[in-house]
């Protein structure tokens, strides 16, 4: 559950969310990689941050750039590559929240390079409303980014997409 004093307004969160990618020529698409298996971020401690819980991309498919499977507006290309889902949901306390979305590849080798993430109101069966996008230019060569989401609903499901900036990432 979150903790109480972490609902208080302009307070930032943290959602660290670690890919590791691997080399693999028949990788498995992962469960997580569809809207509709979005993995349920956990609790935020009592500390403000995540588990830090690693998560995989390897295999993952391409959006199909639909409402239910959207490429973001800030993506490379508009296109999300390799993309895989999360989601959680805000405190039904509180008035607006306010979280910092963060996506890190792990000290590897084949570790995601400059990650993008989407954020997400809606359903995923019946379509997606893009409420925050972020990404990295290819050129800070960086395997981390961080998306600050401000004001966001009490008591709503968001859906978190996070992509690949190269189809060859």
């Amino acid at each position: 559950m979150f903790c109480k004093h972490l609902l208080r307004m302009k307070q930032f969160l943290t959602i660290s969310v670690f890919l590791l990618l691997a080399n693999l020529a028949f990788a498995q698409a992962p469960l997580n990689d569809n809207c509709s298996g979005a993995i349920p971020l956990t609790a935020i401690s009592s500390g403000g941050v995540c588990p830090t819980t690693i998560y995989t991309n390897v295999g993952a498919s391409d959006a199909l750039g639909t409402s239910n499977s959207p490429n973001p507006t800030c993506f490379n290309g508009l296109r999300a590559f390799k993309d895989v889902w999360f989601t959680f949901t805000t405190p039904s306390v509180g008035g607006n929240l306010n979280y910092r979305i963060t996506v890190k590849g792990v000290s590897a080798a084949d570790s995601i390079k400059n990650p993008q993430v989407a954020m997400y109101i809606g359903d995923c069966a019946t379509g997606l409303f893009e409420e925050y996008c972020g990404t990295r230019l290819v050129t800070q060569d960086t395997n981390a980014v961080s998306l600050d989401a401000g004001c966001m609903r009490a008591g709503t499901q968001y859906f978190i997409q996070v992509g690949s900036f190269l189809s060859t990432d």
